[in-house]
């Protein structure tokens, strides 16, 4: 993430990746990211299936990156971010502005995906 709007930190609800062939989502066994807003608001909180509660991920600043490592090699057919708490009072939060889709086999050389400069609900 490399702007948004209205706010200088990113806040997300969840991020759900969804193999290839199947509806199932898929959990890394490590979550990582730039920045955590504070203690909890850490990068694994992205990946606990809650979308509905106050715990998420959220940066401390923009530019900003959280991701996940499965441990192994994954097909990965969908990502999905859900940008705020859904149903709370933290809707009105900032949407995105930027966002790219990296991914990488060995956590060193990164490959882009796909990007979005303009806050769309969908990349790639």
């Amino acid at each position: 993430f490399w702007e948004s709007t209205g706010a200088n930190d990113i806040w997300l609800a969840e991020v759900e990746f969804v193999a290839v062939g199947s509806a199932a989502v898929v959990v890394p066994v490590a979550a990582l990211s730039s920045g955590d807003w504070a203690t909890d608001y850490a990068a694994r909180q992205a990946f606990d299936g809650q979308k509905t509660s106050g715990n998420g991920w959220a940066s401390n600043s923009v530019p900003c990156w959280i991701g996940g490592d499965f441990g192994a090699p994954v097909d990965i057919d969908a990502a999905r971010i859900f940008n705020g708490w859904q149903a709370s009072a933290y809707d009105e939060l900032p949407v995105l502005g930027a966002v790219a889709l990296e991914y990488s086999d060995d956590g060193v050389v990164w490959t882009e995906f796909s990007r979005s400069s303009s806050g769309a609900s969908q990349v790639g």
